[in-house]
């Protein structure tokens, strides 16, 4: 079998491969998956920047706008 590495294009498509992945691949439970894992990662953003940001507000002590520009470089 010869390849000419300068074809880009190829002249005849083949799509069985991708049906054959398809039917191989549980895309559902992929999918749910990753639903969840971008919902709780949003959902402890949310409770930790809540937190920080109220003891960044109400709290006083050294230091704190030095750690708060840390915080803010992390995001």
């Amino acid at each position: 079998m010869q390849v000419d590495p300068f074809v880009i294009i190829p002249t005849v498509w083949q799509t069985q491969n991708f049906g054959n992945v398809i039917r191989a691949m549980d895309f559902v439970r992929l999918y749910a998956n990753t639903l969840g894992m971008v919902g709780l990662r949003i959902l402890f953003a949310i409770v930790t920047a809540t937190l920080s940001g109220y003891a960044f507000a109400r709290l006083e002590s050294k230091g704190k706008n030095l750690m708060f520009a840390i915080v803010l470089l992390q995001r």
